[in-house]
Formats: structure tokens, sequence, C-alpha cells
């Protein structure tokens, strides 16, 4: 199992857990440069429980891989037993206050780095490990005979040979999602490059994240903060409750649920979320043509200028631009001009737009494509579905090769760029 460094660890121990991390996440992606997979669930177990209290008190007090806490109630039982592992997660023992009777459910996660994910068949064999734990060092032996999801986490992970940018991943997550974004940073600085952390508002039955993994590693001391990795991790999570996943998957019982079911749902997910894709377009259109429809009233020969003031100041308040990028300009109506001037004040401005990008490349990002961007990714969620429907959902691993399958986001040339504008410009 990885670890990660802690205080007092000499710079040998350090570089060791460092490598040996490193090799585990390039692992990950020995198969393929992207896959999706279960992560973390929640189970409440009904069967037969049975407790050894000596041996639960012992493995109480060494120090070992787990933490033990006990609640009793006034007559002296035990009311709640909490049982944290750093090998498989949690389990949770509580007594209902109403009638007595108990309850059991586990948390099973993948501790370490936490990049690999599983299939169903996976979950059982993370159960019945977790269980063969609780029996032989701790003293909790159970019989359980059904199970149901509290709450399940399904995970696209995906290797990429660099960060992507902030709007690609925004909009990436606003179209799974269909939910306003929000901003956070694994750092303490506030440069927008740092937000490696998108968040939608939680609900009762689902929430959902795309982040940076590699950063993560790092801010846990996992992997090296001053080695530049040679590809980032991401991975967009969506989390489902109980409600949530009887309602898309018809069931929560675990013997009920198969990788097919959880495969088309998230078909069905990305299927939506190229709906949204289109829908956004659509509106970027609308809002960038009646914005240059004000300004060209008011600025007639600055409409650009203009347009890309407004821009900066609603990306900077809102984080979502009002032009999603430059092929935005070669899709607007323009009636604001005459129709014989539209084709030729649509090229003034995306040649506007590219000289803008040669002054300040930095600040200035039309040219990064996002939509184009964002279509690849969501292709790719397709693509790795296809490789779970014929291999499973989860990470698949090849430990006989060096290779490393790595996604490849290309730029695109001004040339080609104004090619494809052509097309849509006539």
């Amino acid at each position: 199992m990885t670890s990660k460094v802690t205080r007092g660890m000499s710079d040998e121990e350090k570089q060791k857990i460092y490598d040996e991390n490193a090799k585990e996440m390039e692992s990950c992606f020995s198969v393929t440069n992207a896959f999706w997979g279960i992560d973390k669930v929640v189970l409440s177990l009904k069967g037969q429980f049975h407790i050894n209290n000596q041996e639960l008190d012992l493995a109480a007090s060494m120090k070992n891989n787990f933490s033990i806490t006990k609640k009793y109630d006034k007559l002296g039982t035990i009311s709640e037993l909490k049982v944290k592992s750093s090998t498989f997660g949690s389990f949770l023992m509580g007594k209902n206050p109403f009638d007595g009777s108990y309850f059991y459910r586990i948390e099973l996660i993948h501790c370490g780095l936490n990049i690999s994910t599983d299939s169903i068949e996976g979950i059982y064999q993370r159960l019945n490990r977790a269980l063969l734990l609780l029996e032989h060092e701790i003293g909790i032996s159970c019989t359980i005979y059904h199970c149901e999801f509290q709450e399940i986490e399904l995970a696209f992970t995906m290797a990429i040979q660099s960060p992507f940018h902030l709007q690609t991943r925004t909009l990436l997550l606003r179209c799974l999602t269909n939910k306003k974004v929000n901003f956070a940073s694994s750092s303490n600085r506030i440069k927008d490059k740092e937000y490696d952390i998108l968040t939608t508002n939680r609900s009762k039955n689902e929430e959902q994240v795309l982040y940076n993994k590699t950063n993560k590693a790092k801010r846990l001391g996992q992997l090296d903060k001053a080695k530049t990795e040679a590809f980032e991790v991401y991975r967009f999570e969506t989390v489902l409750k109980k409600d949530k996943i009887k309602s898309l998957l018809t069931t929560c019982d675990l013997e009920e649920i198969d990788n097919l079911k959880i495969i088309q749902y998230l078909e069905n997910l990305i299927s939506i979320g190229v709906f949204n894709f289109i829908k956004e377009i659509e509106q970027s259109v609308i809002n960038t043509d009646r914005e240059l429809s004000k300004i060209f009233k008011e600025k007639p020969r600055a409409t650009f200028e203009e347009l890309l003031k407004k821009q900066i100041n609603v990306a900077h308040s809102t984080n979502t631009p009002l032009v999603l990028d430059e092929e935005i300009l070669s899709l607007i109506n323009a009636k604001f001009v005459s129709k014989e001037n539209r084709s030729r004040y649509r090229k003034n401005l995306i040649a506007k737009s590219q000289k803008e990008l040669n002054i300040n490349s930095e600040a200035f990002y039309l040219a990064e494509m996002v939509t184009w961007n964002v279509l690849i990714i969501l292709r790719l969620m397709f693509d790795a579905l296809d490789f779970a429907r014929n291999n499973r959902l989860g990470c698949h691993k090849n430990y006989n090769t060096n290779e490393l399958h790595i996604v490849q986001i290309p730029t695109f040339s001004k040339e080609f760029r104004n090619k494809i504008y052509s097309l849509n410009n006539k």
C-alpha cells in the first residue's frame, strides 16, 4: 500500500515513498489514458454480527493501522462503535434509539494514492478484505446476507500531458452537471491557473467535483512538490446518495447492480453533457451577438476593444466568459451590420482577436479553443466507457510494460483555426 511522507523521515525515506507513488501513478495508465470506475462506496450491512470484546479491547490498545472509538449507553452496553482503517476505510455500528436495534455501515475507499478505481467485482473484493480484517485483527466477525448502497462515487480519471485551461475545465463541469461551478484551490495562491478544484453546489442526493489529482497528492505528501511530473492526473467525480442511486439505477441492492447498469447511467450522463455543450455554444453566440449589437450602436469603430473589456469584466466577476472561444466570433449573426459586410465584419473580429493574442498571450485565451477541447474530453469519456463495456469498469494495469498512455490535447494553429472559421463564415 502506498503511503505519504511524515515529519522525522530521512531524505532517503521520503524519496523512496515519492518514487513508489510515482511508479504506482504511472502503472494506472499502462493500459489506457483514461478510465471510468467506482471509488468510494458506503454500504449498509445486514447479517449476523459478533464482537469479541477481549480482542476488541486488545486491538484498541495497540498501535496499528486503525483507530477504534466506542460509546456506551446508560446500561453500559456499546451504543456506537467506530473503526477507522488506513487499509479499507471505516466501519460503524450504531444503536437505534427508538427500538434498541443495531445498524451497521461500512465505508470502502482506495487508501494511499487513490488513483485506481474498481468495477463492481472489485467492490466485492474490497468488502471481503475489510470483513476479514475486522474479524482477524479487531474481533468483529460477521455473516452478511444483504448489502445496500448508501453512497457511491463514480469517477473518470485521465492522464493529460499538461494542465488544461481553467475555462476548459469550467465548461466541461457545467456541461456534465448543468450547474453553477464554484472555484477553489489546493494552494494559497490566487492565480487563475491555481483554481485546481472545481465543484458544484451540493444537493441532498448528489455532488460533483473536477480536480487535479496530482496537486492533491503533492499537498498530501504523496508526491514530491519540487518535482514536475511527466503528466497531470485529473478526475471528475459524481457522488450519488441512496435516493439518487435508486432513482437512476432502479435499486440500491449491491447484488442487483452490475457494471452494465453503471455504464448505461454514465453514457446517459455524457450524452446529456453533449446536449448541454451545444446549448452553451448557442447561448454564447446569442450573448456575444447581443453585446456586440449594443457596442456597435455606441462605438462602431471600437466594437472588438469594448467587447474585450466586457469579456474580461464578466470573466473576472463570474468566472464564466461572455465569449467561450474564438470560434464564437465566426458564428455570430451580426445583423446590426449590413448583409454584404457581415462576413468581412466577422473576419475582422477574428483578426483582431488573433492580434490581441500576439500582444498578450497569457491573459487572452480565446485561442485556447475551449469548446474544441471540451469536445475532445467528452469523446474521451465515451471511449473510456466503450473500453469498460468490453473490459469492465475500473483501472487496468500491465506490470510487464513501461509504456504510458497519456492524453495529448492538441494546440490548434492559426491557419487551422481560420480554415474552420471560413466554413462557418459563409
